[in-house]
C-alpha cells in the first residue's frame, strides 16, 4: 500500500488530490495533509506519518524550496516527491528534480497528466520494492559466504594494502578473528605443481590446493594459532600469532608439513617470514615467507625455510612502500603537486627508519622513481621529453647521499614537472572549451547538450562543464541557452514570426520551455519582445 502526504497551502487543492487518488487510485492512502509551511512540523509529520510520496506545490515553502528537497533526500532517501509548479518555475522545477524530487507536473495540473505521472510513480515504488527483495536476498546470501571476505581481507592484509591500525582491528573483531602479538606469515606451495596438474580436470585442480587448505587449517584451527586461505590453485599463506621465535615458528611449519603430506600425500615446501609486532606489518612478513619460498631449489623440496635462514635481515626491499612509489609516480604524471609530496615524504620516512642504508643505494632508488615517471609520462603520449631534463638532472640525482638532499631535489623537481603538466593540461582544457563554444555557436539550432559533447570529446560531463565555468563563468548548457536565447531575440527583430517557429529554429522542440526561458531572461514574453521591436 502507498501511503501519500498532500501539502499545500489551498485545502481546496488536498481535497482535489484526496478525490482524484480515491478515484483513480483506490489502493493507495493519504497518510496526511498539511497547510501549514512549517519546516518542524513538515519533517515531524514525514517522521511520524512515515508516506511513501509526498506531492508537494514548489513555493510551499517558498525560497526554502530546494533546500527542503535535498534535506529530504539525505534524511528520507526512499520517501519520494512529486513537485508543482508554474510554467515559469521550469528552471526551478528542474533543479528540484537534481536535488532529488521523483517528478514534477506543471499547474493548471490536468487529470490525465497527473494520472500518467502517478502511474510512473508507483512503477518507481514497485521497483523499489523488487530492489529490496533482492537486497534481502543478497544479504542472506551474504551472511552464508562472510569467509569469502573473510579471505579478501587477509588478502588485503599480506599485500599491504591495508594499513590502518584501527580499520585493521575493527575488520578482525568482524569477522571474529582474535591473534596475539608477534605476527608471523607463512606460504605452502605444492611441489612440482606443474606436473601433478598434467592430467588433471579444473575441479580436480580446485580440490589439489582445498585438501592442502583443509588439513593446515585444521591443525591451526585444533591449536588456536592462526588462519589461512587459498592464494592461488598451488599456494595458501597462513598467519599465526603468539609466537616470535624462529625455532618456535619452524617446528609449527614442519608439523603442519607433516600434517598435510599425511593427510595429502603431496610433497609442499613452506617460506617463513620473520615475526612482526604490528598486524600492519605482517605484509612485510609475507613477502620475506615468498622470498624464503624462491630458495627452495637450492635449500630442497618438501621442507621448512626460513627467511632467515638464507637472507640477513633487510629492512628496506621487504618493507619498502612499492604501492606509495607506484602512486607518487601516476600523481606526478596527472599534476597534483601536494599528494605527490605527501607520498615522497611517507617513502623517504620508510628509508629513514631503515637504520642505515646500503652505500649508493638512495640514489638508485631516487633514479628508479625519476624513471618511471618519464616512463609513465612517456606512456601516457604527453610531450614532455624534450624538457624532462630541465625537472629532474640524472647526473645531480648520483651525487645524492642523504634523505635530506633527496627531499630537496624531489620536491623541487616534482613541483617544476607538476607545473609543466598542469600547463599542458591546461592548454587541452582551453582547446577544448573552444572547439565546443564554436559547435554551439554554428549548430545551435541541433540538439545539444554536455553529454554529447564530452562523449565526442572522450571526456567527462562534469570535467567539461569545469573547464567551461573556467573559462566563461557559464555551464555548457548555460551557455546554450546564452545562444540560442541571443540568435531567438535576432529573429524577433528582424522577422514577425510566432514564437513557436522561433523555437524552433534556435533549437527548442518545446515552445513551453522556449517561452518560460525567454520570460525570464527578458522579463517579457517572446511576443512582447518583438512588439517592441517593430
Amino acid at each position: 500500500m502507498i501511503r501519500i502526504m498532500l501539502t499545500d497551502f489551498n485545502p481546496d487543492i488536498t481535497n482535489f488530490y484526496k478525490g482524484f487518488l480515491k478515484a483513480t487510485f483506490p489502493s493507495v492512502r493519504i497518510a496526511a495533509t498539511l497547510h501549514e509551511s512549517s519546516e518542524d512540523k513538515f519533517f515531524d509529520t514525514v517522521k511520524s506519518k512515515k508516506p511513501d510520496l509526498i506531492i508537494m506545490d514548489i513555493w510551499f515553502f517558498g525560497m526554502s524550496g530546494l533546500r527542503i528537497i535535498s534535506d529530504m533526500r539525505i534524511r528520507y532517501p526512499n520517501v519520494k516527491m512529486l513537485i508543482i509548479g508554474g510554467l515559469d518555475d521550469h528552471d526551478y522545477l528542474r533543479a528540484a528534480m537534481e536535488r532529488g524530487a521523483g517528478d514534477y507536473l506543471y499547474k493548471p495540473i490536468k487529470n490525465r497528466e497527473l494520472e500518467m505521472c502517478l502511474e510512473r510513480m508507483m512503477r518507481i515504488f514497485a521497483d523499489m520494492e523488487s530492489k529490496r527483495q533482492e537486497n534481502a536476498q543478497i544479504l542472506r546470501e551474504y551472511e552464508q559466504n562472510t569467509a569469502l571476505f573473510r579471505d579478501r581481507f587477509l588478502i588485503n592484509l599480506l599485500e599491504g594494502v591495508l594499513i590502518d591500525s584501527d580499520e585493521i582491528q575493527e575488520s578482525m573483531e568482524y569477522f571474529g578473528m582474535s591473534l596475539k602479538a608477534p605476527y608471523a606469515v607463512f606460504t605452502l606451495r605444492i611441489d612440482h605443481f606443474k606436473t601433478i596438474i598434467t592430467n588433471l580436470t579444473e575441479k580436480e585442480k580446485h580440490m589439489l590446493i582445498y585438501r592442502v587448505y583443509y588439513a593446515a587449517q585444521q591443525y591451526l584451527d585444533a591449536n588456536e594459532l592462526g588462519y589461512t586461505f587459498i592464494n592461488s590453485f598451488n599456494s595458501i599463506s597462513c598467519i599465526v600469532g603468539g609466537h616470535g621465535d624462529v625455532n618456535a615458528l619452524w617446528n609449527i611449519c614442519s608439523e603442519i608439513k607433516d600434517n598435510v603430506e599425511g593427510k595429502t600425500e603431496m610433497s609442499i615446501t613452506i617460506g617463513l617470514g620473520r615475526a612482526v609486532e604490528l598486524l600492519s606489518d605482517v605484509n612485510i612478513s609475507a613477502k620475506e615467507a615468498d622470498a624464503a619460498l624462491r630458495y627452495r631449489y637450492l635449500m630442497g623440496y618438501n621442507t621448512v625455510i626460513p627467511i632467515e635462514f638464507v637472507e640477513p635481515a633487510n629492512h628496506i626491499s621487504y618493507s619498502y612502500p612499492t604501492r606509495k612509489e607506484d602512486l607518487l609516480v601516476y600523481t606526478a604524471v596527472t599534476g597534483e603537486f601536494e599528494y605527490a609530496k605527501i607520498l615522497l615524504e611517507q617513502i623517504l620516512q620508510t628509508l629513514e627508519s631503515a637504520n642505515g642504508l646500503p652505500q649508493r643505494l638512495l640514489p638508485k632508488i631516487v633514479m628508479n622513481i625519476v624513471i618511471a615517471i618519464s616512463r609513465y609520462a612517456s606512456e601516457q603520449q604527453m610531450d614532455v621529453e624534450a624538457r624532462f631534463r630541465e625537472f629532474f638532472d640524472l647526473g645531480v640525482i648520483l651525487s645524492i647521499s642523504t634523505i635530506d638532499e633527496a627531499r630537496s631535489y624531489m620536491q623541487q623537481g616534482l613541483q617544476s614537472f607538476c607545473a609543466y603538466v598542469v600547463s599542458l593540461r591546461k592548454a587541452k582544457a582551453d582547446n577544448m572549451v573552444s572547439l565546443v563554444i564554436n559547435h554551439i555557436n554554428n549548430n545551435y539550432y541541433e540538439d545539444l547538450s554536455v553529454e554529447k559533447f564530452a562523449l565526442e570529446l572522450r571526456t567527462t560531463p562534469e570535467y567539461l562543464d569545469k573547464n567551461f565555468r573556467d573559462a566563461l563563468k557559464v555551464s555548457v548548457s548555460g551557455h546554450i541557452t546564452n545562444v540560442r536565447i541571443a540568435k531567438a531575440k535576432e529573429i524577433l527583430r528582424a522577422e514577425n514570426v510566432e514564437d513557436d517557429v522561433v523555437a524552433a529554429r534556435v533549437g527548442y522542440r518545446d515552445v513551453r520551455v522556449f517561452r518560460s526561458v525567454f520570460r525570464r531572461r527578458e522579463g517579457m514574453t517572446a511576443a512582447e519582445y518583438s512588439r517592441t521591436r517593430h
